[in-house]
């Protein structure tokens, strides 16, 4: 036990246990539920259907004394939770003038007539309270019973999200004060460039970091993320994970590019700021994905010149000046090739830096000397240039998605002076 303040969330939706949406609600509320420091019990789902939705509140119930529902409070005949929670609670459903006010204005700013779904809206569980909701008819709802608290948000995300930032963090921030400040706090460090086995010989076991603290292995695509958890009074579950996440860098931290939900790009992005650096692209396997991210970042434009993507070895020659010659002698997929990629995308852009991607991303093509997901990625700046192989395995969205983290680490480091 944490002593801190659980909560468990419940999905309702038969689209969600379909598979015909993603269940983005849940992941969102679990997010910023933690991040306010709330220990998270369970991420329970269950279809449209009363008799789950009842089963479903009853085990979320017994296991948290805050639990979050989303879903299921629209005005169609498939949405059922308000229905659901009158009869957990044995609260019947009562009309609310203030929001029946509210709902009928929204209708009107709309055009929209008022109907028998609207009326439906108006009715609430009687004592609830209610969550506004700036954009929709359905509110939030909050039922406080034996000392359980069940708040329903409407499934529609960005709904859901306004009441979640708006009243429910606020709600979640006075409970833990009521409760004494304690609190789970979790810290995420982000790595690329090192796989998920060597980060943990480098940093060492459990016994390497303080006993309060947990370290949990994330990896993906893009690298490996380190969760790391303290829980207690919220000055002090602070004061450990600064002292882990300080032991954590002093072993691995030129595989460290963040802290938080920093994304590479961003972080790739402020280092050429603060250099006073322009950067182009010249991609052939990765298809535009490096500058896509590149551009992701609002405010790119201070730095991003521009992008050629030159999948034919005609237009490597053309757009980019890549000889004839080291092609014929070397292939598109070589050394030879990303280097003159890369001074080919500086040349014609005027950027200061020049990064390519040329590479085997599948399922066919592949030789004995070159497999497929071999890349070759391609730096130059006026200091100099260099390429680097990479070997991704098969897969082609996982080729291109790792070549592209790779060709951005790349910039990072050389930036940074680490290669």
């Amino acid at each position: 036990m944490t002593g801190a303040m659980d909560a468990v969330i419940l999905s309702i939706g038969d689209e969600l246990l379909l598979g015909q949406v993603v269940n983005t609600n849940a992941g969102a509320i679990a997010r910023r539920l933690s991040g306010a420091g709330v220990d998270i019990r369970e991420v329970l789902t269950v279809g449209d259907d009363r008799a789950e939705i009842l089963r479903g509140l009853e085990e979320a119930c017994a296991l948290a004394g805050f639990v979050v529902v989303t879903g299921g409070l629209g005005p169609t005949h498939d949405d059922v939770t308000k229905n659901a929670l009158s009869e957990f609670f044995a609260l019947p459903l009562v009309a609310d003038p203030r929001l029946r006010e509210r709902i009928a204005a929204l209708l009107a700013s709309r055009n929209l007539a008022w109907g028998p779904n609207a009326e439906e809206q108006a009715m609430i569980p009687s004592g609830a309270a209610i969550l506004p909701n700036r954009y929709g008819t359905a509110p939030g709802i909050v039922i406080e019973k034996a000392g359980t608290t069940v708040v329903a948000l409407p499934g529609v995300p960005y709904e859901m999200e306004q009441i979640l930032t708006d009243s429910v963090v606020p709600i979640v921030a006075e409970r833990i004060e009521r409760n004494g400040g304690k609190v789970v706090l979790h810290r995420t460090l982000r790595t690329t460039g090192i796989s998920e086995s060597a980060l943990s010989a480098l940093i060492g076991g459990p016994e390497s970091l303080p006993p309060e603290v947990k370290l949990a292995f994330l990896p993906s695509l893009s690298g490996v993320r380190l969760r790391l958890d303290a829980a207690g009074e919220s000055a002090k579950a602070a004061r450990m994970l600064d002292t882990a996440e300080g032991l954590i860098r002093q072993k691995a931290g030129r595989y460290l590019y963040a802290t938080g939900e920093v994304e590479l790009e961003s972080v790739v992005g402020d280092l050429l700021v603060a250099s006073n650096l322009t950067i182009a692209c010249a991609e052939s396997c990765t298809g535009g994905a490096v500058a896509r991210r590149i551009t992701s970042v609002a405010g790119s434009s201070r730095y991003f010149l521009g992008a050629v993507v030159a999948y034919d070895n005609r237009l490597k020659e053309s757009l980019l000046s890549v000889p004839a010659s080291t092609i014929a002698v070397h292939g598109a997929v070589s050394r030879e090739t990303a280097l003159a990629m890369a001074s080919g995308i500086r040349k014609q852009s005027g950027a200061d830096v020049g990064i390519s991607t040329t590479g085997i991303a599948g399922p066919s093509g592949g030789t004995p000397d070159k497999p497929v997901g071999l890349v070759w990625i391609g730096y130059e700046d006026a200091g100099g240039a260099l390429a680097v192989r990479q070997t991704y395995g098969e897969g082609r969205y996982r080729v291109v998605e790792r070549a592209t983290f790779s060709a951005l680490e790349l910039v990072r480091r050389k930036l940074l002076r680490l290669v």
